[in-house]
């Protein structure tokens, strides 16, 4: 009896050994090296393959692939852009060549609206950045995540495995159809989109949490397309003849979004004139000390 109770345990105890062996995406052994890679470096060098899916004005998928084999250690970027394929006529090659210096996307031609964001964070709540500065309602429901995040940090991918990534993007061309799955779109480095370091802070925040998606594209669409907040507050999200005309924006989501802006302006005023030759990127990274600088 006590023979054929140890013999069931071992089976137990291998079944329930094969079962994690096998479920385990990440597993390395001993034999196996690791690469460490920026993403888009990895991108560019054909170490991975990105499918980025918009699914629609807030979020995207983004499946990346390990095309080698040896496991990678990828580091995610602060921010990023995507853009229709169909709308990539003269991309090649010009860093800035979608949205010249303040991301005005809509320069591309027809097509659906690009979008800017960054990867959804595994940060720790707390700190001081811009959702808890006493800017309204955590700057309109962000919830003011601060640290070296999952997006600020490093991805581990098996050799030949595909693991997903979640984007929360805003759109970056108002006027045009909101993105979806049908349309297939690229994802590029922000730099190649803009050079305005305010639309690439407002992204690295977005995917940081502090700002809400909702606030986040007022402004998005305040920087990128020059839109005033009269035209902003005018915008309708839906218009009907039996429901009448929903607006796009609540006051209050408005009402954030200036204070955002204010606060961004005065962080980059400060910067300059406290460091005149350092990039406002520099001075505005989302790392804790740019955070307690930004709530200054």
């Amino acid at each position: 009896m006590r023979c054929l109770q140890a013999r069931r345990g071992a089976v137990a105890v291998a079944v329930l050994l094969l079962t994690v062996s096998l479920s385990s995406d990440d597993f390395v052994s001993a034999d196996d090296s690791t690469v460490t890679v920026e993403l888009f470096d990895a991108i560019d060098s054909e170490q991975v393959s990105v499918q980025f899916i918009a699914l629609d004005a807030n979020h995207a998928n983004v499946l990346i692939e390990n095309r080698t084999d040896r496991v990678l250690h990828l580091e995610l970027p602060n921010a990023i852009a995507a853009v229709p394929v169909l709308a990539q006529l003269g991309f090649g090659g010009q860093q800035a060549g979608f949205g010249a210096q303040q991301g005005q996307g809509g320069q591309n031609g027809g097509g659906n609206q690009s979008v800017g964001g960054g990867f959804q964070q595994g940060a720790q709540p707390g700190g001081n950045a811009f959702g808890n500065n006493g800017l309204g309602n955590n700057l309109g429901g962000g919830n003011a995540r601060q640290g070296n995040g999952f997006g600020m940090g490093f991805m581990r991918i098996a050799a030949q495995k595909t693991r997903k990534l979640v984007a929360t993007t805003v759109c970056l061309e108002q006027g045009k159809p909101e993105p979806n799955a049908k349309v297939k779109y690229q994802m590029i480095r922000i730099e190649q989109y803009t050079q305005d370091e305010r639309l690439v802070e407002l992204c690295q925040q977005l995917a940081l949490e502090n700002v809400s998606q909702k606030v986040a594209q007022a402004v998005a669409w305040h920087y990128a397309n020059g839109l005033s907040w009269e035209e902003l507050a005018k915008l309708n999200r839906i218009e009907s003849r039996y429901l009448g005309n929903i607006r796009m924006f609540r006051q209050q989501e408005l009402n954030d979004a200036k204070a955002f802006v204010e606060a961004l302006e005065k962080s980059s005023n400060e910067s300059s004139q406290t460091l005149p030759e350092s990039s406002l990127s520099q001075n505005l990274s989302v790392s804790q000390n740019s955070a307690v600088l930004i709530a200054r």
